[in-house]
């Protein structure tokens, strides 16, 4: 073999190393070449492309395509095209990049076929985390602004701010109109509190719109709590039904029941004229919770018209029934009195005149009363101020307070509320329960009193912890949640006691709960203070809802988008953002390792892609065990790992990677063999170009995989023949049996005997392919099903890809991919035909055929020597080359004759 021979055989086996599959076509679109890694990536059998054209091989759509795609290629040079197929039950995606090429005058087309269905179905994948997380964070932000701005709305701003709720959700689930109903005391008819219509968006009077009469039916199953979605095309609306929505021009209406405990306060109606809404069950669930927002709203504007109504008759009533009456200055001393002070406390007024308020203040009320005044300097109005002033004959009595700044004096008026205390106290706490439940419906609450124990549980909180509402009055937290961990710190929490001691609101983003059932989730809650009228903590309100979806997917979402899926190690993108997140002066000098695993193709040929796999899993591992915790370790791609070490010295990291291969060189598997090849390069100045250094440490690499990836092939190819003997019962007897007749075949044509030792070395090797066999076909019993027959078939290529691999061997490998052809062209894999096939291959068919026979099989009873020496000769012409079976006949018989 000439040197330009020997670089176009070298050539050939570096391409079909390729993961990527190569077609070469001449001008006619006629392939010239296949070489792939996969046989499942062509359409047929990679030998029965070679000569044909491309319409031979591909159907007339997809035949037009590359013809236009190659014809394009030949006026601009590249040209990249991405398609789809359907392969396996699933559609799988494939890039295609074209050449147009000239070699010496030949001119020819490149097409080199990568398989990107991974990449393409990752993406897919992270965009639909992406979008549903978008959806759901558009809609929590809707609520949470809705929500915010009725925490805070004043009640003559109260109609507006429901009215601008309604029209910011209808934008956002693109409803026509709303209306927003309450049913009477016996629910036979809905009254229309609020509406809005994107037409007429002022608000109109539509009190008397009728939901009673012609869709009764759907209030009934409203009052149960049912979400209903009616559409005027569905078959089991009524009649009536359907003429009440073709009146209104509505296509579908949306009913959604607003709840109070187990009855129903009204509900929500949504026309949708354009188009049928199909995110039911997110738009549900954000008008169920919004509906709840609608009903805190009301209530809580039904009780402060209550309280305004109320506070006026007071006023009018204090007008004329006032305790006390006086006029404060600046400085907080009384400049005027009524009688009733000095009726009361026994003082004569003009001895209070010029005397502060505090003179008259209990020493444990001074501090606040003293408050209240700088408050009052800052013009605020003080009411229901509460202190205890002493009477001429030392007795304290509990005073209320209004005091309102007027010019440079204060206008106080006060009452005496000594008997009343006890009783306000109780009723401002239970105020204060109720008010912070009602800002907790949608979620958990939970209301705990002075001593921790649980006052008030909502049904989502029953639920949420496992037990009936009444079951858990009286206990404390920790007979509700067996756990409450931080899972960051892994330190147990008791929130509610953590409240009741620092009198402060605190809130966690996540903690693990479990019910006394063992069922763990992550909760977000928030425990708040509730305080007594004189400031003390008498209790605190638990709010939490379960978030372990929405956490597991941000978590999933985010490692998927920064480790590769096989091995657990960061990916290529996350590398290289952190090459240059790093690529600063602070992180000299910056090493970087990179790191090829040897053999993993013929690994893969030899034992399976699982096995490869497997393999990777290994070299990660180790990579990640001998790597510190500040260094970045990544796979970026197929083979090929790197590490970033930052703060690393030459001598630092040559003994990191030292390190490496000397784990993978201890490490076993039963049928891999574990070895990587690496380098490194340091960046020890800031003027050095990150990528150079990487450039630089790729180049190492390489030369140590020239001096460790031939020792690694060599004990891969000794595993492999090890357990062919051990695994499969290959034995030496048989592969005697085969030589012997082959190289007496050889010796009467007659062969050289340099080119006998060479067929014996070919017997030796000649199936070793069958590794790829799985062992429950290669021992069954009985015969092979087609799919069996068909996986038996491959091991002759898939020993050519062995033996291609090791430079020693792969002279040899064409003989073993041609062992199993036919004379009459029946065999496999290429179906050659006659003297096409190499006379090795012809020589090793006769002699495997004949050792197959007379030493038996487990499906199969052994032949004697002669019956088997008469299936050759009933065979010659079709199975085997009738010349070479003449010369084993004569052979056969002369030492029969002996």
């Amino acid at each position: 073999m000439d040197h330009s021979e020997y670089e176009l055989e070298e050539m050939d086996t570096i391409l079909n190393h390729l993961n990527d599959t190569i077609f070469e076509l001449d001008e006619q679109y006629v392939f010239i070449k296949v070489m792939t890694p996969d046989q499942e990536l062509l359409f047929v059998p990679k030998y029965q492309i070679i000569g044909k054209n491309i319409r031979d091989i591909f159907w007339p759509e997809m035949a037009d395509m590359f013809e236009a795609e190659l014809n394009y290629t030949k006026a601009n040079q590249n040209r990249t095209i991405y398609y789809k197929l359907p392969q396996k039950g699933r559609e799988h995606f494939y890039r295609a990049n074209l050449k147009y090429i000239k070699v010496q005058g030949d001119s020819r087309y490149l097409v080199i076929l990568s398989d990107i269905t991974e990449q393409e179905l990752l993406e897919q994948t992270a965009h639909k985390y992406k979008v549903e997380l978008e959806k759901q964070i558009i809609m929590q932000k809707l609520l949470f602004d809705i929500s915010s701005e009725f925490l805070n709305v004043k009640i003559n701003a109260m109609d507006t701010s429901v009215i601008r709720s309604l029209e910011k959700i209808s934008y956002f689930i693109k409803a026509n109109r709303v209306f927003f109903m309450k049913y009477n005391s016996d629910y036979t008819q809905a009254r229309c509190l609020y509406h809005w219509d994107d037409k007429f968006k002022e608000d109109r009077n539509v009190k008397s719109k009728d939901f009673g009469i012609s869709i009764s039916k759907w209030l009934k199953s409203n009052k149960k709590g049912n979400v209903n979605w009616i559409q005027s095309q569905n078959s089991k609306v009524s009649d009536e039904e359907k003429e009440y929505l073709e009146e209104n021009h509505i296509l579908t209406m949306l009913m959604v029941p607003i709840m109070s405990k187990k009855e129903c306060f009204g509900f929500l109606s949504f026309e949708f004229s354009e188009k049928e809404e199909k995110q039911q069950d997110m738009i549900a669930s954000l008008l169920t919770n919004y509906g709840q927002l609608l009903l805190t709203l009301m209530k809580r504007k039904s009780n402060e018209e209550e309280i305004i109504e109320k506070t006026s008759e007071m006023e009018s009533f204090f007008l004329v029934s006032l305790d006390f009456l006086c006029i404060l200055d600046q400085f907080g001393q009384f400049s005027k009195l009524n009688k009733a002070w000095e009726q009361i406390f026994g003082y004569k007024a003009e001895d209070m005149v010029g005397k502060k308020v505090t003179d008259f203040v209990h020493e444990q009320d001074i501090w606040h009363t003293e408050q209240i005044f700088k408050e009052l300097e800052n013009g605020k109005t003080v009411l229901n101020f509460v202190n205890q002033i002493r009477t001429s004959s030392n007795e304290y009595r509990m005073i209320e307070w209004s005091i309102k700044p007027h010019g440079s004096d204060y206008f106080a008026a006060a009452r005496d509320v000594s008997g009343r205390k006890v009783l306000e106290d109780t009723l401002f706490l239970q105020k204060e329960l109720y008010q912070t439940t009602l800002l907790s419906i949608g979620d958990g609450v939970i209301s705990f009193d002075e001593n921790d124990e649980i006052k008030i549980m909502n049904q989502a909180a029953a639920q949420l912890c496992g037990i009936d509402q009444q079951d858990a009055s009286g206990k404390k937290i920790d007979r509700i949640f067996a756990v409450l961990r931080d899972p960051l710190s892994g330190r147990d929490i008791n929130p509610v006691e953590e409240v009741r001691l620092s009198g402060k609101r605190i809130q966690y983003d996540q903690l693990l709960a479990a019910n006394m059932h063992n069922q763990e989730i992550l909760i977000e809650t928030t425990v708040s203070p509730v305080y007594s009228i004189d400031s003390k903590v008498q209790g605190s309100v638990m709010i939490f809802k379960n978030v372990t979806e929405s956490k597991k997917k941000q978590i999933d979402s985010l490692y998927l988008s920064l480790h590769d899926y096989l091995t657990g190690l960061y990916n290529r993108r996350f590398f290289e953002e952190e090459m240059i997140r790093l690529d600063t002066k602070r992180n000299l000098p910056l090493s970087v390792i990179m790191i090829d695993v040897n053999g993993l193709k013929l690994t893969n040929d030899a034992f399976g892609h699982e096995e490869g796999d497997q393999l990777l899993k290994k070299v990660a591992q180790i990579i990640k065990t001998e790597c510190r915790h500040d260094e970045i370790a990544a796979r970026l791609g197929g083979d090929e790992f790197a590490v970033l070490l930052p703060k690393t010295d030459s001598q630092n990291c040559e003994m990191i990677m030292q390190r490496i291969q000397k784990a993978c060189k201890k490490s076993t598997r039963q049928t891999v063999v574990v070895s990587v090849a690496a380098g490194f390069s340091v960046k020890k100045r800031a003027d050095e170009s990150i990528d150079e250094i990487l450039k630089m440490a790729d180049n190492n690499m390489y030369r140590n995989k020239l001096e460790t990836g031939r020792e690694m092939r060599t004990r891969t190819f000794m595993r492999i023949l090890r357990n062919l003997e051990q695994e499969y019962l290959v034995g030496k007897k048989s592969r005697s049996i085969i030589s012997q007749v082959a190289c007496d075949i050889g010796r009467a044509i007659p062969l050289l005997d340099e080119e006998i030792n060479e067929l014996e070395d070919i017997c030796l090797l000649h199936d070793i392919g069958e590794i790829v066999i799985p062992k429950m076909i290669f021992k069954k019993r009985g015969s092979l099903t087609e799919d069996e027959y068909s996986v038996v078939k491959r091991h002759p290529e898939a020993g050519y890809q062995i033996l291609k691999s090791m430079e020693e061997y792969s002279a040899m490998a064409n003989y073993v991919l041609s062992h199993h052809e036919k004379w009459d062209g029946s065999g496999y894999p290429r179906k050659l035909k006659g003297e096409a096939i190499p006379l090795y291959s012809r020589i090793i068919a006769i002699a495997d055929a004949y050792e197959a026979m007379t030493s038996g099989r487990v499906y199969k009873k052994a032949m004697s020597s002669e019956e088997a020496m008469l299936e050759i000769l009933k065979n010659a012409g079709t199975a085997f080359d009738p010349s070479l079976v003449r010369v084993f006949a004569e052979s056969f018989y002369n030492k029969k004759n002996l």
